[in-house]
């Protein structure tokens, strides 16, 4: 609810974190100083969402950005990463490791936020546009989420849902005399 979440960002501000869940030693919010800019790490993908970014949809993103990432990490050029490589780059290439991250300015105002001054344009890599209408910020968290969680190979607790059965019928023309 909206007075939850202004008690949350209230003591934030009041005590420059709010506890995670009862046992957990990692809070759920911590105040970082700094511009975002001095926050990421160096080598991190940085992109801006905007209307007026280079037309792409985010699976080719992602596709694009893991490929290139993969392509690092597999040493034996066999188009797969092995643990052993997986770990013998993190190991060996920390600086490199950064290159997995990836990071998107959203803008949450009316207009193109993206566009101002010491958000976007101070620590993006480049403007990405992933639909032709301006969507709410919320939409595009959902979209960003949805993406990543299917390159992933993340899935829901929940069971698939079974095909909608059909009440009618018979032969593709039952339809047709169900109708007249």
């Amino acid at each position: 609810s909206l007075s939850r979440f202004a008690s949350v960002i209230a003591e934030l501000e009041r005590h420059g974190e709010v506890p995670g869940q009862s046992g957990s030693k990692w809070p759920m919010m911590r105040l970082i100083e700094g511009t975002v800019k001095e926050i990421l790490p160096d080598g991190c993908r940085a992109y801006a969402l905007s209307p007026d970014g280079r037309r792409t949809t985010l699976a080719d993103l992602a596709h694009k950005d893991q490929k290139e990432i993969f392509s690092q990490m597999d040493t034996d050029g066999d188009g797969r990463v092995t643990r052993e490589e997986f770990t013998t780059f993190m190991r060996t290439s920390p600086k490199a490791a950064l290159s997995e991250l990836v990071a998107f300015a959203i803008g949450a105002s009316e207009g193109d936020a993206t566009q101002e001054l010491g958000f976007g344009p101070e620590y993006t890599k480049e403007k990405i546009s992933i639909c032709v209408w301006p969507l709410r910020a919320s939409d595009c968290c959902d979209m960003l989420c949805h993406e990543y969680q299917n390159l992933w190979g993340i899935t829901g607790s929940a069971p698939p849902l079974p095909p909608p059965q059909s009440s009618l019928s018979g032969a593709p023309g039952a339809l047709q005399q169900k109708l007249r």
